[in-house]
């Protein structure tokens, strides 16, 4: 029951954090992405928000002006980009 709970958990914040995302895209709505890297790490990038397809976002990041891929599963945390931090 745990696992189960724990999975429903996980699923419903999946699912939140795709329909914010969803949002800004159709919005177009500059965010800061929070994102766990291959090593473990967390990295932040400011983006611009272009697609969602394939459970992976399409973004050009503001801070180096090139295009990202991020795959859903990567992304923690999402929050609109406030434009005195950049």
């Amino acid at each position: 029951a745990r696992v189960r709970a724990a999975r429903d958990d996980s699923s419903d914040e999946s699912a939140w954090l795709r329909r914010q995302v969803q949002a800004a895209v159709k919005a177009r709505t500059p965010l800061m992405v929070e994102v766990r890297l291959p090593d473990g790490g967390v990295a932040e990038y400011p983006l611009e928000p272009i697609g969602l397809a394939g459970n992976r976002l399409r973004a050009r990041d503001r801070r180096s002006e090139i295009e990202r891929t991020l795959p859903l599963s990567s992304i923690l945390r999402v929050r609109p980009l406030d434009s005195a931090t950049n």
